[in-house]
């Protein structure tokens, strides 16, 4: 019980190192461009992402995709920086498929994985907050329409949980022996742990202080188990103030 909340007060540490480390960055002879006394145009940009969480990796045959939605408040440092601060939730993958990654077992005592179809009324969530640093630039010019065009890294904190739940199998364990059907109990589970995305944007500002926009995100949970990975396809739109 105490490893939990020692790595929930690590990760809170890590995230207010993060930005400080970000915000101290920016005060020295170093620019990128103009800085932010110097430009036109709005200081903030608040972000709304709707997306769909793709798994892949060790865990991503037995998991289903699932809707995700980010939330994200960013500060324009320089001409082509923003710093910012992101919060999002995947709502709920499905645990079904094919056992693979933290989901193999052993079911007839051989000491041998048994790869199986199966299914479950489980469902992992995954819930992060991390700062991020943004590069990019706009084009076009005031009065017309104008792209903004960024990548974006964001180490962070990551909590995946699932709920109480039977997976039925099916299928042939490694000794031959056929499951049709078989039940398993399969136990709630929390976990904390660093996380990192990286992606690319594509914001079009049809009107001032507004922008529509798409972004390819990758998030890598780093699991004490087994990696996670995730890929989000997203749609976005954004206020600029």
């Amino acid at each position: 019980m105490k490893r939990p909340r020692k790595r929930a007060v690590c990760g809170a540490a890590f995230l207010a190192a993060s930005l400080g480390a970000v915000a101290r960055a920016q005060v020295g002879t170093w620019s990128l461009e103009r800085p932010p006394e110097e430009l036109e145009g709005p200081a903030w940009a608040l972000n709304y992402d709707g997306a769909y969480a793709f798994p892949e990796g060790p865990d991503g045959p037995s998991k289903e995709g699932s809707p995700a939605f980010q939330i994200s408040l960013e500060k324009r440092q320089a001409e082509l920086l923003w710093i910012g601060l992101e919060i999002g939730h995947q709502f709920g993958h499905t645990v079904q498929g094919r056992t693979a990654g933290r989901y193999v077992g052993d079911m007839d005592g051989d000491n041998q994985p048994d790869y199986l179809d199966f299914s479950s009324d489980v469902k992992d969530k995954v819930f992060h907050i991390a700062p991020f640093l943004r590069l990019g630039k706009v084009f076009g010019s005031s009065g017309r329409l104008r792209v903004r065009h960024t990548v974006a890294a964001a180490p962070g904190f990551y909590h995946s949980s699932s709920n109480q739940g039977t997976f039925t199998l099916t299928g042939t364990t490694s000794r031959g022996t056929k499951l049709s059907g078989v039940p398993m109990v399969y136990g709630a589970s929390s976990r904390p742990n660093f996380g990192l995305s990286f992606g690319s944007a594509l914001d079009f500002w049809f009107r001032e202080g507004l922008s529509l926009g798409i972004e390819l995100r990758y998030h890598r949970v780093f699991d004490a188990a087994h990696h996670a990975g995730y890929v989000w396809p997203t749609g976005r739109f954004t206020f600029f103030f």
